[in-house]
């Protein structure tokens, strides 16, 4: 009985584990940082030991053995644990170092990256408003029309609802006239086309900010009288209600073309601008002809250790019931800040050996940044190559990005379905895309190329492919078929 009651106890320890490992492998860097601090405020036994030598790069991830399911599984869930093992001394590895980051001017390895956070569109039209002259009224009401504003820049709010707000949040009654004129002063504001009603009204406004000649003069009465003509492709109906040449049709066209349907588009969101930056997870750079990997967690993690007042608990002779209970206490939050630890340390152990597999199976890719050497890639595959399951595979890259020496891009990139080409190689379905578009953007847009015709151009460069499967991803991409295509 005893027995069967010692193993559940190990069992429950064991799952509680293996939840607490499934979590951490789910968060990014950033996240991480969040989760240890967390940590940190709920087990006084565990703390932040100070900062010792850096650890040697991850920069040997191809020589690791596979990281398997069953591998030291229950690790520090004996109870005859040494407690010295995760003291702060400065000498020990099991206190949880920050991997080496190379600084900017180091030749050595990349430059950690962090984009640029994208500024709020909301703070941009704010500092605008300074520049206008408004009472406090006015400026009420300005703000709760920025307030208003989607994403892309559209005004989503009617002039019913901004004035019900108004009266009920600010006691203002405010008329539709006043609401107008407001609306009418934000949209004379940066960028061009921002608190229109729909997508005819910001092309309009735009429109109105360019230079005054004769073919903008045109593009916008082909917007103000024959937009719905132009959204459906009816050029003709426009060139003879307009009486114009095709080819002063097509300039007009040109000028369209360039103008943003989507005004805000290169600012964050008015909820999310503190996030809006990417901040990749991993590194991997091409040096000496070696790739090298780096995990890129959150800056200034915390090394973490076992409180040493709490090893003294477990050190100091028992006397009483009362230090009795309190030597149990102090135990049990030291073996939970032991697999805490051990968790991060096989969270990093487990993402190495998962981005490893990834970068040695698209190896060609990150060597030379070109999509076409992207190899056909299932989630299978790489969970085989550690030894893990597909579902641990899928958790660690969901939300993670790789910083490459051509860009960032999500883990998730890396994976495609592919096709087998002339020369009986695999060819990725992503670098087939990339192909298709580059087909489709160099065509006579007077004669846009049909999927028939793509796919024996595809052909041609070694991908043998049917037509379907050209409609197919030629709809993934979100272009039109080729008579939407046409250009007169």
């Amino acid at each position: 009985m005893l027995k069967q009651q010692q193993e559940q106890r190990q069992k429950l320890a064991i799952d509680v584990q293996q939840i607490q490992q499934i979590k951490l492998l789910e968060v990014s860097g950033e996240e991480l940082a969040d989760r240890i601090r967390e940590e940190l405020a709920t087990n006084p036994a565990l703390e932040v030991v100070e900062e010792s030598e850096e650890t040697t790069p991850e920069d040997n991830f191809l020589d690791e053995e596979p990281l398997s399911n069953t591998e030291n599984e229950q690790e520090g869930l004996q109870d005859d644990f040494s407690p010295e093992d995760y003291t702060a001394d400065d000498e020990r590895e099991d206190a949880l170092r920050e991997p080496p980051r190379p600084s900017a001017g180091d030749d050595d390895g990349p430059s950690y990256v962090q984009p640029n956070e994208a500024p709020s569109l909301s703070d941009e039209l704010h500092e605008q408003l300074i520049s206008l002259t408004l009472s406090d009224r006015e400026l009420t009401i300005a703000e709760y029309i920025i307030g208003n504003l989607s994403d892309d820049g559209y005004l989503s709010a009617s002039l019913h609802e901004i004035s019900d707000a108004l009266l009920f949040n600010e006691n203002l009654d405010a008329s539709d006239a006043e609401i107008e004129e407001m609306i009418h002063r934000i949209q004379q504001l940066d960028p061009p086309g921002i608190a229109a009603r729909d997508l005819r009204e910001s092309l309009l406004l735009q429109l109105r900010r360019l230079p005054k000649d004769e073919v903008h003069s045109l593009a916008l009465s082909i917007i103000e009288g024959y937009f719905e003509d132009l959204a459906a492709h009816r050029y003709d109906r426009i060139i003879r209600g307009l009486a114009i040449t095709p080819d002063r049709f097509s300039e007009a066209q040109r000028i369209i073309r360039q103008l943003n349907p989507r005004p805000a588009s290169g600012y964050g969101s008015n909820l999310e601008a503190a996030v809006a930056r990417i901040v990749p997870d991993f590194t991997v750079h091409l040096h000496n002809g070696e790739l090298q990997l780096w995990i890129n967690d959150a800056p200034n993690l915390p090394q973490l250790g076992i409180s040493p007042a709490y090893l003294a608990i477990t050190k100091a002779p028992i006397r009483s019931e009362a230090e009795k209970t309190s030597r149990a206490f102090a135990s049990s939050r030291i073996a939970e800040a032991r697999q805490f630890i051990d968790a991060l340390k096989r969270r990093r152990k487990t993402l190495l050996h998962v981005v490893g597999a990834i970068v040695q199976a698209q190896e060609d890719f990150f060597r030379t940044g070109d999509i076409q050497q992207l190899r056909p890639l299932v989630l299978r595959q790489i969970a085989e190559t550690v030894a893990l399951d597909i579902s641990s595979i899928s958790r660690i890259t969901q939300r993670k990005y790789i910083q490459s020496d051509y860009g960032i891009y999500p883990l998730k990139f890396f994976f495609s379905e592919g096709t087998t080409g002339s020369d009986g190689e695999a060819v990725s379905s992503r670098s087939t895309k990339d192909l298709l578009r580059q087909l489709i953007e160099k065509e006579d847009k007077r004669t846009p190329l049909s999927d028939t015709e793509l796919g024996a151009l595809l052909s041609q460069e070694g991908i043998p492919i049917a037509r379907r499967t050209v409609a197919k991803y030629r709809e993934q991409l979100g272009i039109p078929i080729a008579r939407l295509r046409r250009e007169l």
